[in-house]
């Protein structure tokens, strides 16, 4: 499943490169069960998410993903 969740997040960075990251993370809160976390838990899980899946399966997405997340 985070393979394929990994494929969709790239597939998505080259096809939208102005892609907006906090409607991402939106998305990933929104897949994701975070019942029971704080609202700064669940939005770090989601950056951890969807770092990890460019990490992992677009590394030159990389750069962007992290310098995004943390505007």
């Amino acid at each position: 499943m985070v393979n394929l969740y990994s494929q969709v997040v790239c597939t998505n960075l080259a096809d939208h490169p102005d892609l907006d990251l906090n409607y991402a993370v939106d998305k990933v809160l929104a897949t994701y069960a975070t019942e029971g976390l704080s609202e700064e838990s669940r939005v770090e899980l989601a950056h951890r998410v969807l770092e990890q899946s460019a990490a992992k399966s677009c590394p030159d997405q990389s750069g962007r993903v992290a310098a995004d997340l943390t505007e």
